[in-house]
This record gives C-alpha cells, sequence and structure tokens, in this order.
C-alpha cells in the first residue's frame, strides 16, 4: 500500500503530464483532438468525445475516476 508521499508524487506526476499537454495543446494552437489519444495511466484510447470535452486531458475516465477518489475528491 502507498504511504502519502508515494501518492502525492504521483498526483505531481500527473499534474505535470496534465499541464504539459494543456501547453503542447496552446502552442501547436490546435484544439487537443489529436493530442494525448492515449491515456497515460493505462494505455487505452481516450474517447474523442472526452478529448474534445477536456481539452489537454491526459487521462480516460477510468484512470482520472481513481485519481479523484485517492485524492479524496469523491467521496
Amino acid at each position: 500500500m502507498a504511504d502519502i508521499a508515494d501518492r502525492a508524487q504521483g498526483s505531481e506526476s500527473l499534474f505535470l503530464l496534465e499541464a504539459q499537454s494543456r501547453h503542447e495543446v496552446r502552442r501547436q494552437g490546435s484544439s487537443g483532438l489529436e493530442f494525448a489519444a492515449v491515456c497515460a495511466e493505462c494505455g487505452e484510447m481516450i474517447p474523442e468525445r472526452r478529448r474534445a470535452a477536456i481539452p489537454g486531458c491526459v487521462l480516460c475516465v477510468e484512470c482520472q475516476s481513481e485519481k479523484d477518489n485517492e485524492n479524496g475528491r469523491i467521496p
């Protein structure tokens, strides 16, 4: 089981991936639909509707939900 430092490091890594993705989308001047098509956590495809709704996302719905649960964002 991961301790608080491991969880913090994991959260920081995901935050950095998300920030890099948003920066790349802005730099390319794109809508973000062609960037980060694959989940950074599990490697599965991120659905186009999710990428359109959340430009720059790097996690699929399932992995984002797990991250939110780990960080205490969802009861």
